[in-house]
C-alpha cells in the first residue's frame, strides 16, 4: 500500500510543470504590465476620439441655431414683435447657452481626468471678470424674478489667472445660486481684499444644504436629490469643475449653509498677485460697438446648409458680401465667374466635411489658378470655424495655414470681430505690397 502511494506521488510530481525561475517570473510580470499599459493607452485614445466626435456632432447644429437667432433678433428690433416672439427668442438663446455649457463641462471633466487641462495664466484684474460673469447671468435671474445684488470693495487688484477659467468659476457659482433660489429670492455677490488674498462670496436665499451633504458637495456627479422627481436638472459637474479650477489657480473654495431652506454661501479665495503696478482695468468691461464688415468679401464653405445659410445671413447683416459654397468644387466653379477685383478677401471654412476636409479645401483654394495662370488667393486669410475644440485641433488648424481657429457655436459678435481683424490685417498687407511695387528703384 505504501509503495503504491509513493509511486502515485512520484507520478504526480513527474506530471507537475517545472517551476519557473525568479527571472522568468519578473519577465512575465513586466510583459503583463506592458500589455495593460498599452490597452489603457488605446482605451484613452478611443475615449478622446469618441468625445471629440460627440462634441462636434453636438456643436455643429448649435452653430446654425445661434446664428439664426442673432439674425432674428435684428428682425425683432427693427420690426414690430409681439412679447411672445421676444420670449421665444430669449428661450432659444437660453437653451443654446445651457447646451454649450453642458458640452464644455463634459469636455473639461475629461481633460481633468486625463491631465490635459491647461491654464493660460497672465496678470488679471479680477473686478472686470466678476462684472462680466454677473452680466452674463443677469437676464436669467431677472426672468425668475430673483434680485441679484453686488458689492465690490476692490478696484484694480490682480491675480495670476486664466480670464476665461476665472469667469467660468464665478459663472458656475452664480448660476448654481440662481438655480437653487426660488422666485423673488435674492442672490448676493461681493468681492474684497483680505491680506494677501482676494475673497469672492456668492450667497443666496435658496433651498440650502443639509449638513450631511456638505462633505460631498464638490464631488463629481454629486447631487443632493437624485430621484426621478427632482426639481433641478443637471449632471452635478459645475461645482466639481469649480473646485478643480480654483485649485489650479492656487486658491480655495468653501461652502456653508445653516440648513435646508435657509440658503447657502460659497467663498472663493484667490492669491493676490505680488506685483500690483497695473492701472485700473474698469475700461475693459465697457461695451464697444461692433466693427463694420462693409465691402468685405467673405467666402463661406460649409457642407451643412443650415450653418452655411445662417452664417451668410449673419455676415450680410454686418455689411459683408458673403458667398456660400458647400464644397471646394462649388467654390472653384464660382471663382471662375469672377473678375480680378471681385475675389474674396476672407475664407471662413468648416473642417469636418465629406470627401475633403477643411485642410484640403484650404490648400485647393490657395493653389487655385485664374485665367492668367496666377494664384490670386495664395495668401487669402482663412478662419477655421469648426466643432473640433481640442488643443490639438487648434494646433493642427494653425499648422495647416489657417490664421484663426474658432469653435462652434460661435457668438455673432466674436465672429464679426475676428473677421474684421483678419480683413484689416489683409488690407494693411496689400497696401504695403502695393507701396513696395510702386517705389522707384534705387
Amino acid at each position: 500500500m505504501w509503495s503504491i502511494n509513493t509511486q502515485a506521488m512520484m507520478e504526480s510530481n513527474d506530471n507537475a510543470p517545472p517551476r519557473q525561475s525568479t527571472g522568468q517570473d519578473c519577465d512575465d510580470l513586466l510583459a503583463r504590465e506592458r500589455r495593460a499599459r498599452i490597452q489603457a493607452e488605446i482605451a484613452t485614445r478611443a475615449r478622446d476620439e469618441f468625445l471629440a466626435i460627440v462634441s462636434h456632432e453636438l456643436r455643429a447644429p448649435l452653430n446654425g441655431i445661434q446664428s439664426w437667432t442673432h439674425v432674428l433678433e435684428y428682425q425683432v428690433v427693427e420690426g414690430v414683435a409681439s412679447p411672445l416672439a421676444q420670449r421665444a427668442l430669449n428661450g432659444i438663446k437660453t437653451g443654446i447657452a445651457q447646451q454649450v455649457r453642458l458640452i464644455e463641462d463634459l469636455l473639461d471633466v475629461t481633460r481633468m481626468m486625463s491631465g490635459k487641462l491647461r491654464l493660460e495664466k497672465q496678470p488679471l484684474a479680477l473686478l472686470p471678470v466678476i462684472r462680466a460673469a454677473v452680466d452674463s447671468v443677469r437676464a436669467s435671474a431677472a426672468a425668475r424674478g430673483i434680485h441679484l445684488e453686488s458689492s465690490y470693495a476692490i478696484t484694480a487688484e490682480q491675480i495670476d489667472g486664466d480670464a476665461d477659467r476665472i469667469q467660468q468659476i464665478i459663472w458656475n457659482l452664480l448660476s448654481n445660486a440662481i438655480k437653487f433660489t426660488p422666485e423673488d429670492g435674492h442672490v448676493w455677490i461681493s468681492a474684497s481684499r483680505v491680506g494677501s488674498r482676494l475673497c469672492v462670496v456668492v450667497r443666496d436665499s435658496g433651498v440650502g444644504l443639509a449638513p450631511e451633504f456638505l462633505p460631498r458637495l464638490f464631488d463629481r456627479f454629486s447631487q443632493a436629490d437624485t430621484s426621478s422627481t427632482r426639481r433641478h436638472n443637471g449632471l452635478g459637474l459645475g461645482l466639481f469643475l469649480v473646485r478643480h479650477l480654483v485649485q489650479l489657480h492656487g486658491g480655495q473654495v468653501e461652502a456653508s449653509s445653516p440648513g435646508p431652506g435657509l440658503g447657502s454661501s460659497f467663498t472663493l479665495w484667490l492669491p493676490l498677485r505680488r506685483d500690483q503696478d497695473a492701472a485700473s482695468s474698469d475700461a475693459d468691461a465697457r461695451l464697444v460697438p461692433l466693427p463694420s464688415l462693409s465691402e468685405v468679401r467673405v467666402l463661406v464653405i460649409d457642407d451643412q446648409p443650415e450653418a452655411r445659410d445662417s452664417l451668410t445671413a449673419l455676415l450680410t447683416g454686418a455689411g459683408a458680401i458673403a458667398f456660400p459654397a458647400a464644397s471646394a468644387q462649388a467654390a472653384m466653379t464660382w471663382l471662375r465667374t469672377l473678375s480680378a477685383n471681385n475675389f474674396p478677401d476672407i475664407l471662413v471654412c468648416d473642417i469636418a466635411m465629406p470627401g475633403e476636409d477643411g485642410y484640403a479645401v484650404l490648400q485647393k483654394i490657395r493653389c487655385w489658378s485664374g485665367a492668367d495662370n496666377s494664384q490670386p488667393l495664395q495668401r487669402i486669410p482663412a478662419l477655421a470655424l469648426t466643432a473640433f475644440t481640442q488643443r490639438e485641433d487648434r494646433i493642427r488648424a494653425l499648422t495647416a495655414g489657417f490664421q484663426m481657429h474658432v469653435t462652434k457655436p460661435v457668438a455673432a459678435e466674436e465672429l464679426i470681430v475676428v473677421i474684421a481683424a483678419l480683413a484689416s490685417r489683409n488690407a494693411s498687407r496689400n497696401a504695403a505690397t502695393m507701396t513696395s511695387l510702386t517705389d522707384p528703384p534705387i
